[in-house]
């Protein structure tokens, strides 16, 4: 009733605020943020209401157990673990229990070499990383953890692909992880964070770019298919998005070195937001290949060459000063762990991106690498064309996100860099019908099968990433063809 009453509210302010407006095309906008500010304000009270109820009244939120063993128990414990040692020493900790949750024949990924073998086939937890109190606060917190939920639904963790953040992620929150223990009754805030920096990114949209274009990035984040009802109760699991939004905010401000500090920031935390700059980097080049003089471009180099110098200063400082916290071989660990695991998601049906999408079709037989090369040329010819005529530098930025779904094959979450394409002018004025046919897509499949992390009505995982290839093809097509439709929109008053 609450929720309604404030729709009431709003849709009454707007219709108010169109008797004072003097341009149509303002009261009108006034009713669409109107409308969409309230749809946001039920989704968020359906999706989210109880966990926020709970935490408000009781001080306990949702946690959820899956991400914090991964993310929380890895990242206080790195120094022992690193990247390949958490599910052969959580195997060692559960036999000292009195109740062990794992059996002789159960199955657990090898994080050294991504096969399943039963436990006894895993490497042996290097205990002598771990000082007596060290170890013994690791099982009192694995305990803690594992009692979340019950003994079966902790099969599924271990055969996971255990933990993959970079050093640099494991030196910002490690020290956090550290100091609050997960019995402690402000744990359950900490797993807000995540959420409220979102929130204050999309604020900063709201303030300087659009109050629609921050509705609809929340809700997109929202009804999101790998996100859907998972967004509250993470470990610092989307920092890195914070950070991107961030930095596209700074760059439509006109913040350009502020810019490439954040994009620095989400980098170095999650390594595929990159892709971001590569639109600027083709434009860089294309200038300087033409050595054309005129203002406009001398202007355009400055802002490019602004943007690189404080992404790579800043990537660099963030890179080496993780040393001063973390093992100086993190780095060598992390790419090696990174190469095993994106040669292994590849046609899983739980991840994402083109390739992935090839992989599991039911044709998938007939379609081999060739193939995939030939569209990665096609879109990549697409893509250098757009940013070699592109004048917009939160265009190309944004345009860059396109690639992730053809470059690269990642978990869904990871998706949620697509949000960034509402910066583009398109999806704030005529491409708007893009974007409301992705969020109908996404709010079916929720009131259908609110519980599917990927697939669309069980029918299948390429069904959900056939929404996302048109989505993203469509974009990519509208901005190399219609340059009209690049254009921003009219001010607004």
């Amino acid at each position: 009733m609450i929720f309604l009453i404030i729709i009431v509210i709003l849709v009454s302010s707007a219709c108010i605020w169109r008797l004072h407006c003097k341009n149509e095309r303002e009261s009108r906008l006034s009713l669409d943020i109107a409308f969409l500010f309230g749809i946001i304000v039920i989704v968020c009270g359906i999706v989210y209401g109880g966990t926020i109820n709970s935490l408000a009244g009781s001080g306990n939120a949702k946690i959820r157990s899956w991400n914090v063993y991964h993310y929380y128990l890895n990242a206080k414990y790195f120094d022992e673990l690193g990247y390949f040692d958490l599910y052969n020493c959580t195997i060692t900790a559960d036999v000292e229990t009195s109740d062990p949750l794992y059996k002789d024949t159960t199955l657990l990924r090898d994080l050294s070499s991504y096969e399943l073998v039963t436990h006894v086939e895993l490497p042996a937890c290097p205990r002598e990383n771990f000082t007596p109190e060290r170890w013994s606060s690791f099982v009192s917190d694995l305990n803690a953890i594992t009692s979340m939920q019950d003994a079966e639904f902790w099969l599924g963790p271990v055969q996971d692909k255990g933990f993959n953040p970079t050093p640099v992620w494991v030196a910002m929150v490690s020290r956090i992880a550290n100091s609050i223990s997960i019995s402690n009754p402000f744990f359950s805030y900490v797993l807000y964070i995540d959420v409220l920096l979102m929130a204050v990114a999309l604020v900063a949209v709201g303030v300087f770019v659009g109050i629609r274009e921050s509705i609809l990035m929340g809700l997109f984040t929202i009804l999101y298919f790998g996100t859907f009802g998972r967004l509250i109760g993470n470990y610092f699991q989307y920092l890195w998005l914070t950070a991107a939004i961030l930095g596209m905010v700074a760059v439509k401000a006109r913040r350009i070195l502020i810019g490439g500090v954040f994009f620095a920031i989400s980098t170095v935390l999650g390594v595929f937001p990159i892709v971001l700059l590569v639109g600027p980097a083709i434009k860089y080049i294309g200038l300087l290949v033409q050595r054309d003089n005129e203002q406009h471009n001398a202007q355009f180099i400055f802002d490019l060459k602004s943007l690189f110098a404080s992404f790579s200063i800043a990537s660099s400082v963030l890179a080496v000063g993780s040393l001063l916290v973390v093992n100086h071989n993190a780095w060598v660990d992390f790419v090696h762990k990174m190469s095993l695991h994106s040669q292994f998601i590849v046609g899983e049906a739980f991840n994402m991106g083109y390739r992935n999408f090839l992989a599991s079709l039911p044709i998938a037989g007939n379609v081999g690498y060739f193939e995939y090369l030939f569209t990665l040329s096609v879109v990549g010819y697409v893509f250098v064309r757009f940013a070699l005529k592109e004048d917009s530098l939160i265009t190309l930025i944004a345009g860059g996100s396109i690639l992730i779904y053809f470059c690269l094959t990642l978990s869904p979450y990871y998706y949620l860099l697509l949000a960034l394409l509402l910066f583009i002018p398109i999806t704030q004025n005529r491409g708007l019908w893009i974007v409301y046919s992705l969020l109908g897509l996404m709010s079916f499949q929720a009131l259908i099968n609110p519980r599917a992390f990927i697939s669309l009505l069980s029918i299948g995982d390429w069904v959900t990433e056939v929404s996302l290839l048109v989505f993203t093809v469509t974009i990519l097509l509208i901005l190399y063809f219609d340059p009209a439709k690049r254009k921003s929109p009219p001010p607004r008053g």
